[in-house]
């Protein structure tokens, strides 16, 4: 898709789900270690259904940094699952 600075970014695929949730739930225990409550820790695998359909819809990207998934993002128009009620617009 784009390389930025040795970064490249590309479409995930099913294999990657594990080191996305490995890498979000990462984010999620910096994130409480800090005090901020955003994502509880777990909530990534609790979302490991949900992650895997929004790989299969292309919506899941990965970053690759020295031959290794360094970083995740999603594209979408909404998220139910953590934004419920929001309707995207």
């Amino acid at each position: 898709m784009g390389e930025l600075s040795g970064l490249t970014v590309v479409q995930a695929e099913p294999r990657d789900l594990d080191r996305i949730i490995e890498i979000r739930e990462e984010a999620a225990r910096w994130l409480t270690g800090k005090g901020i409550e955003l994502w509880p820790v777990g909530l990534f695998e609790r979302l490991r259904d949900p992650l895997g359909a929004h790989i299969v819809a292309g919506e899941e990207f990965v970053v690759h940094a020295a031959g290794r998934v360094v970083g995740t993002l999603r594209l979408q128009v909404r998220d139910d699952e953590m934004w419920p009620g929001c309707d995207g617009g």
